[in-house]
């Protein structure tokens, strides 16, 4: 988030949900659910596609308004704990359906309230998300979600960039969270105040982003702090610093994946404004083995400008050919 990305997301925990494992009191609690012991929502995962199947089980039961509310929020409460623990989300109506049945169950329920508003601001519906963030922080003036749900809404409302305090808010909120540093950052570049958001995204580098729920707006619109801070350093005129940071981050990055190649992309631009051609020339050569097919053309022309900096003219005239 790349936001997203893409991916783009909230983890139980940064919401205040209390995780138990299937032991105790927790035991006790979801093995007097007035369900079949067959029920697939009753189990504890073995893997990852039995873990798709507890979920389906259980929101069989929490959507089904036959249940008794006391079944269906056990089951609710169950499908949040497996989900997270499995990373089984579905990105889709079949996630929010859930959602949507545990807000009108239990409404004063923060977290689902705070899922309801990223939800909202994914649909571009900026009013209802901003309204929701606007309760909870009535009711908890410190919860950091909520001040970077409603921060990062009211960039997304009016473009103008100028209403940050709730990002700023988030940032003291959430201090081991990235995301608020970039969204402000992210501020801080359009208003050209290149420095203040170098500074942001090189605080967010260690941090790691959060899991998600499911496919939030606020999340996945947190682009990653790497492919920031080099572009941000290029328009500050230091290709020199920008060319390192990027060779540091790059070094414990994965070979492949839409984050790497956008480094890559500063990089050899990093390299060409410090005259090293034959390194820039390296990472365009690594990123036409990342790409797809249609893409390679730019780069390929790309490289042959490069090659007849370094008078390879008979290696530039192949690439135009």
């Amino acid at each position: 988030c790349s936001f997203v990305s893409a991916s783009t997301i909230l983890t139980i925990a940064a919401l205040g949900i209390t995780v138990v494992p299937v032991s105790g009191a927790w035991a006790q609690a979801h093995n007097s659910m007035q369900v079949s012991p067959v029920t697939p929502c009753s189990d504890a995962p073995r893997d990852r596609r039995h873990a798709m199947e507890i979920v389906k089980g259980c929101d069989a039961i929490a959507l089904d308004r036959e249940q008794p509310v006391p079944n269906r929020l056990k089951a609710m409460k169950k499908r949040l704990q497996v989900s997270r623990e499995s990373n089984v989300w579905f990105f889709q109506k079949h996630d929010i359906q859930f959602i949507e049945a545990y807000a009108e169950l239990d409404p004063d329920n923060i977290p689902v309230k705070l899922m309801i508003a990223q939800q909202r601001l994914n649909d571009i519906r900026n009013t209802e998300a901003i309204k929701i963030a606007t309760e909870v922080l009535e009711q908890d003036a410190d919860n950091g979600i909520a001040r970077l749900i409603r921060g990062v809404t009211k960039l997304h409302n009016n473009n103008t960039y100028s209403d940050i305090t709730d990002l700023q808010e988030a940032i003291r909120l959430l201090p081991d969270r990235p995301e608020p540093l970039m969204h402000l950052g992210r501020a801080l570049e359009h208003r050209e105040q290149f420095g203040a958001a170098a500074r942001l995204y090189a605080r967010a580098l260690p941090l790691k982003k959060s899991e998600a729920i499911f496919y939030s707006a606020v999340y996945g619109r947190a682009e990653s702090p790497g492919p920031a801070l080099g572009r941000v350093l290029l328009k500050m005129d230091k290709p020199d610093v920008a060319r390192s940071t990027m060779t540091a981050v790059l070094a414990d990055m994965p070979n492949r994946g839409r984050w790497r190649n956008q480094m890559l992309r500063y990089r050899q631009e990093a390299f060409l404004r410090s005259g090293d051609i034959a390194n820039a020339i390296a990472d365009l050569n690594e990123l036409m083995g990342n790409v797809q097919e249609h893409e390679k053309p730019d780069f390929l022309m790309r490289r042959a400008f490069f090659r007849m900096k370094l008078k390879q003219f008979d290696q530039a005239m192949a690439d135009i050919a």
